[in-house]
């Protein structure tokens, strides 16, 4: 890093090259920067970032200035954005902050150009860096641009609706509720009524105040108007009306209802309604909104019988060509040729001619077609008018049809590929389509192999939870074949040995005792091993296996036994409770020495806990465990369950068992 003396004249230098681009205002601008910079006097390194981070927030600021001209303000912003230029960190949020800034500075100067590529610009960068907010002002903005400013449908569409998704991402509710708002009014414009009605539903979902609520109340009753649905309209124009929180909005909406009256043929009300508006204090006399009153007053008035019109009509299209306001005009151009049709029909054709005009620079075919309409009823000799009126209506049809399909299909990529076609509008904006498609097919097809994946594993792990089960059965249905073997084989040939040994004339009673031992030890095992009652009897039959190990000077202590399901529980799964609260009280019998033994059963989320305790001598961890114990904890996991032994050498035995239901 230079020293401060050096960077003052990098600084000045650069300074200097700026200064012979911009005029002389905008020199004292960079020259008061000069004296700034000096002011500071600080070297740039990581000490001076935040003050030039101030100076660049100082001169955002100053743009917003305006009373300036815009040549100035945008001189402001260009030092800013030159300051980042210089060898600081990088600043994007800064940036992106002045290319916003610059934005609406070009739009309100009517550089659309200059408006068009800023907010490009900011896109790449806000989506480049995550900013959800700014890529959402951004995308609005295009999408403002080619709806407003050069009507391009398609193009508007798919911009508001990048602003949709970057606003719900960011939760900036005012955002989305605007841009939902012009998505609406787009379809409108189009004859998409019912995608409108979908997205108007959409917007007012997440309408929280008046206006908005009131806004949306007003464009669905247009809705429905262009559905011809007068009834509900006439209901929506009257819930904007009591919803409208100024006087501004309530005259709008007042005359949209008096206009509906006027399609409806009911002149009075409408009259009525028009001569309430025009006597409004509020109403600016040299707005857009008073011209559209004006004209549609002075329509009504002349449909319903009165022809002293020509004055009213005129002075309502010289306050719109005063306020550009050309849709305003196809309107006034309209009203004037159908009323001038019968005593004037010459200045009637050029009027209607002018409204075709505009109506092809604003690419509203439906103007155009009314306008030749008008045109065949004053020249039906003329073939040209009802050819092209005829073209017109078929093309218009053929146009709607594509429009809805696109704006269909562009909502249906928009929600299975968000993130990626934002990404590849970043980039280019050609071979949208064929791209989108691509990318739309790959996301199924990976969606598709994902699926399978996760079928083909979750398959995977009920067979193994089969298998394990089967193999459960298969071991106790060899423990009761093996009962069954010991019971009526061994045990019952030890007996009649035993009994011929006793029946004879000398008998040896030594091994007549161990016979006896064994006789009993061959028993024991085949009643550990015989046949277990599950379903509604297994409760009784744990109650009988505890019984068994209860005796004088032996108390087992059971709580919760009852409040446990045993009736649902599957059958391998009672065999292994039972083969564990077994083998834990055989243990105890044989080793524990206890005098007093507790088992407490529950069930809690899908679980089944049995918790054994004794007062018996205990045991270590490192105590070699038996292989009863072994096959029992084997048996549990086999199961997905624990078992846990928490006991100590001399303070009894502790251990735990969970079993997944």
């Amino acid at each position: 890093m230079g020293s401060p003396d050096d960077t003052s004249v990098l600084y000045i230098s650069y300074i200097s090259a700026q200064m012979r681009k911009v005029n002389i205002r905008s020199v004292t601008i960079l020259s008061a920067l000069i004296l700034m910079w000096f002011g500071c006097s600080e070297p740039i390194g990581e000490d001076s970032t935040l003050t030039v981070t101030s100076q660049i927030e100082g001169l955002i600021q100053r743009s917003k200035n305006r009373k300036l001209d815009y040549k100035e303000r945008l001189a402001y912003l260009d030092t800013a954005r030159s300051l980042l230029k210089l060898p600081f960190p990088a600043q994007d949020s800064l940036e992106m902050e002045i290319l916003y800034a610059k934005g609406l500075i070009y739009y309100s100067s009517g550089q659309i150009d200059n408006f068009y590529h800023t907010n490009k610009e900011l896109a790449k960068i806000a989506l480049t860096n995550g900013s959800q907010d700014l890529l959402g002002k951004a995308s609005f903005n295009l999408g403002y641009y080619f709806d407003e400013l050069t009507h391009r449908p398609d193009s508007a569409f798919f911009y508001y609706q990048q602003a949709k998704n970057s606003y719900l991402k960011s939760s900036n509710r005012k955002g989305l509720f605007e841009v939902l708002e012009n998505i609406a009014i787009l379809q409108s414009i189009q004859n998409d009524f019912f995608g409108t009605k979908e997205t108007l539903t959409e917007a007012i979902s997440i309408s929280n105040d008046d206006t908005s609520r009131a806004s949306i109340y007003n464009e669905l009753a247009t809705n429905h108007r262009k559905l011809l649905n007068y009834k509900d309209a006439v209901t929506y124009y009257q819930r904007a009306i009591e919803n409208a929180n100024s006087p501004n909005k309530a005259i709008k909406y007042k005359n949209n209802l008096a206009t509906l009256f006027t399609d409806m043929s009911d002149y009075d009300s409408a009259i009525l309604l028009f001569e309430e508006i025009i006597q409004e204090n509020a109403l600016n006399r040299k707005s857009t909104t008073y011209a559209r009153i004006l004209d549609n007053y002075t329509y009504t008035r002349w449909k319903n019988g009165d022809n002293d019109v020509e004055a009213p009509f005129y002075r309502a299209l010289q306050i719109r060509k005063e306020n550009k306001d050309i849709r305003g005009q196809i309107a006034s151009f309209s009203h004037l040729g159908e009323y001038l049709g019968q005593e004037k029909p010459q200045l009637s054709k050029k009027y209607l001619d002018t409204v075709i005009q505009l109506s092809r620079q604003l690419r509203t075919p439906k103007a155009e077609a009314d306008a030749l309409h008008l045109l065949m009823n004053l020249a039906p000799e003329n073939l040209a008018f009802r050819n092209r009126y005829i073209f017109l209506k078929d093309s218009m049809y053929t146009n709607e049809l594509k429009v809805k399909t696109q704006f269909a299909k562009m909502k249906y990529d928009d929600e299975q590929e968000k993130e990626k076609i934002l990404a590849l509008e970043a980039e280019t904006s050609l071979r949208r389509a064929e791209l989108a498609e691509q990318k739309t097919q790959k996301i199924i097809l990976i969606s598709l192999a994902g699926f399978l994946l996760l079928g083909g594993t979750a398959f995977l792990y009920l067979l193994q939870q089969r298998h394990r089960k089967e193999k459960l059965e298969e071991v106790y249905n060899t423990e009761k074949r093996i009962s069954q073997d010991l019971h009526d084989g061994l045990a019952n040939d030890i007996f009649g040995l035993m009994t011929q040994l006793q029946n004879k004339e000398k008998k040896d009673s030594e091994i007549i005792n161990h016979l006896e031992k064994l006789y009993q030890t061959t028993r024991l095992i085949s009643h550990e091993n015989s046949e277990i009652r599950t379903g509604p009897d297994f409760k009784e039959e744990l109650n009988g296996l505890i019984a068994n190990y209860q005796h004088h000077g032996m108390v087992i202590l059971v709580k919760g036994l009852s409040n446990i399901d045993w009736a649902h529980l599957e059958t391998h799964k009672c065999v292994v409770v039972h083969r564990s609260v077994q083998e834990l009280l055989v243990n105890m019998k044989k080793h524990s020495q206890a005098t007093l033994v507790s088992l407490q059963f529950e069930q809690k989320k899908k679980q089944i806990k049995i918790i054994y305790t004794d007062n018996g001598v205990g045991f270590t961890q490192k105590t070699k465990r038996g292989i009863g114990l072994m096959n029992t904890e084997n048996r549990i996991q086999a199961l997905g369950g624990t078992i846990i032994f928490e006991s100590k050498q001399g303070s009894g035995a502790k251990i735990k068992i969970s079993i997944p239901v």
